[in-house]
């Protein structure tokens, strides 16, 4: 492939590649290394052609080799949010049989939403003018009994729930995964809601308060507001017009909205409008909701954005949830948003970060985990206030999720000089948090620039590559499974080494290297065993080999496993996944050559431990009361 001028439609580096065919980028690197996608190199960046990405593009819609590689962004298969209404709803099943209808339906998805959004309001009480006009924004076919008479999709019943969005799980289920994903929409599950609007209301005074959901759906959170709040101050936004039908249809059910008067009101109150460049109204008592995350703006977009908004001039594409946030801190008194944890600490989101430190005060983070189905990302719930308080404590809360509810695991209240542009991130109260800035500004080094780092193996097919038992020219492959604190065990799998065959490999020296720790990579805290073996590993066992002059990987490794390190880590960290900027980052303090023996000759038995988190708890300088929280943190 000739490499054309930069200009040239027919050449895409591989980020613009990447997104068309739905994949990551290292994916896509992956792919071109082994071939399976032609590519030119030049200046260490690859390009290819349109023609070779759209080939591939088909491969993946007609089922190739290449499919089961991809990521999500390119199903369009219906996808059915069990969470996003009470199962113990009677209209729960009747959806799901909906949807499971239209598999062999000629019906189309307004067409289906009409009929049961007819049903719903008719059964509500509303009346038939009311209905013909909600209706009117979503099908022209109101009964859908004029094409489609026998068709199995309408054949079913659906009864209203108060505070249920029931017509928002039907169309969220019949809309495919690719196009939620393209437009940052996954819509919140019934209790997540519940959970954001007791963290915005509990204890406010919100009597004739205006209340804006900025990218409102189908209007999950406006049903589910407290009953004070009337409909004329309800406002949302979406650029969604069957989303936006919807919610109106929703909202009209709930307050029983029968009359010119009150539909216009709830018409123009909850209207297709993109929030972020709407000349909405001058201002909102409070924001809410869940704005969109990962929204895929155009390059004309972005430069659009990047004129009005202070964190969308990053290097990177701008985040659409922290536009979104700006731009509800400069409209309302008080914001909450239910968003990703990852705003906490990213560098991605610094900028909004900055912004909410120079111009407002956090109120509350709750930390929630991962409530989304099929969707692998923890979020919070934020709430801030838009006005300077540094005396302010910040309310903390963790959350689990039981079935179908949230249930607090744990909550304190912090300071809010905790936060800073780099991290929000709040995992401990603030007696913990002293510990850790204790151990903070004791001597250390840490293993930046002090250590080499290594990845473990991907094989491509590990039931193909691995055997269970030792063969000629196969030797044991260590996995995470396989390394405990101080210990490595036995390998229970074995491979023929054959590095240019892998997906990912570490240059050969970094695994036959006898000075080396691995570590566990999936872990809540550093899993660290010695290695004199010369053992190679799979991606879920990475390497560490010290090179800190004067000091011993052994006595590294014992620090790392100390309960002083699992307690700042767990402290610290929230990702499950071990990654080496952490490790980097974690204080190992310094010692004379004499307690650096004596703490290797404890690594040896079990019956050393306590001992050995002794001595290392002595070199950072804590005292009794403070070994005790560790201890009975741990």
């Amino acid at each position: 492939m000739a490499l054309k001028n930069a200009e040239d439609n027919s050449i895409l580096t591989v980020k613009q590649a990447s997104e068309i065919l739905g994949i990551c980028t290292a994916t896509l690197k992956n792919w071109i290394k082994l071939g399976k996608i032609p590519a030119t190199s030049r200046n260490n960046h690859y390009y290819l052609s349109d023609k070779d990405v759209t080939a591939c593009a088909k491969a993946l819609e007609t089922g190739s080799t290449l499919r089961s590689r991809r990521n999500k962004r390119l199903s369009d298969s219906n996808f059915i949010p069990r969470s996003y209404i009470d199962s113990s709803s009677g209209n729960y099943r009747a959806v799901i049989d909906i949807v499971n209808s239209t598999r062999t339906s000629q019906a189309d998805t307004e067409d289906i939403l009409s009929f049961y959004s007819a049903m719903l309001m008719r059964k509500s009480g509303l009346s038939d003018s009311t209905i013909n006009q909600l209706i009117s924004d979503i099908s022209s076919d109101i009964t859908g009994s004029k094409t489609y008479t026998h068709d199995e999709a309408f054949s079913y019943e659906l009864i209203p729930v108060p505070g249920e969005d029931t017509l928002g799980m039907l169309y969220l289920s019949l809309r495919g995964l690719r196009s939620k994903k393209a437009t940052g929409s996954y819509y919140t599950p019934f209790y997540a809601v519940d959970l954001l609007c007791r963290s915005a209301f509990a204890g406010a005074d919100i009597h004739n308060k205006t209340i804006c959901d900025p990218a409102c759906g189908t209007g999950n959170f406006l049903i589910r507001l407290p009953k004070i709040v009337t409909f004329d101050n309800i406002h949302g936004y979406d650029i969604d017009p069957i989303a936006i039908a919807l919610a109106r249809i929703n909202v009209a059910i709930r307050y029983h909205a029968d009359d010119k008067k009150s539909l216009k009101i709830i018409c123009d109150n909850i209207r297709v409008a993109d929030f972020l460049s709407e000349k909405c109204r001058s201002s909102y008592d409070i924001i809410i909701g869940n704005p969109p995350w990962g929204y895929s703006y155009s390059p004309k977009e972005i430069a659009r954005l990047k004129k009005s908004y202070r964190c969308a001039v990053t290097t990177g594409r701008p985040e659409s949830f922290s536009l979104f946030t700006e731009k509800a801190l400069s409209v309302a008194k008080e914001v909450t948003f239910l968003i990703p944890e990852t705003f906490l600490e990213s560098d991605a989101h610094r900028n909004i970060r900055n912004l909410i430190l120079d111009t407002c005060s956090v109120k509350k983070i709750s930390y929630l985990g991962e409530i989304f189905d099929k969707v692998q990302c923890p979020c919070i719930i934020l709430s801030i206030i838009r006005a300077v308080d540094d005396s302010n404590n910040i309310e903390v809360s963790f959350y689990k999720r039981s079935k179908n509810r949230m249930k607090e695991s744990r909550s304190f209240l912090a300071s809010s000089n905790r936060l800073s542009s780099s991290s929000f991130q709040i995992i401990c109260d603030d007696t913990k948090y002293r510990i850790i800035l204790k151990m903070q500004e004791s001597d250390h080094f840490c293993l930046k620039d002090n250590a080499d780092f290594a990845l473990g193996i991907v094989t491509g097919n590990n039931k193909q590559r691995l055997l269970d038992t030792p063969s000629q020219g196969y030797e044991g492959i260590i996995k995470g499974t396989d390394i405990d604190k101080f210990r490595l065990k036995e390998p229970s799998s074995f491979v023929q080494f054959d590095p240019g065959s892998f997906q990912q490999v570490a240059p050969v020296q970094y695994y036959r290297d006898k000075n080396k720790l691995f570590y566990k990579f999936i872990a809540p805290e550093p899993v660290v065993a010695p290695d004199d073996k010369g053992y190679v590993s799979l991606n879920s066992a990475n390497i560490l080999i010290p090179r800190k002059e004067g000091y011993s990987a052994r006595y590294i490794m014992a620090v790392l496993n100390s309960s002083c390190i699992s307690f700042y880590y767990r402290n610290t960290c929230r990702n499950m996944k071990v990654l080496r900027a952490r490790l980097e980052a974690l204080p190992i303090p310094v010692c004379d050559d004499n307690v650096m023996k004596e703490i290797e000759a404890l690594t040896y038995s079990n019956e050393g431990i306590m001992e050995l988190n002794l001595k290392v708890a002595a070199l950072f300088g804590l005292k009794n009361e403070e070994i005790q929280v560790i201890s009975d943190d741990y």
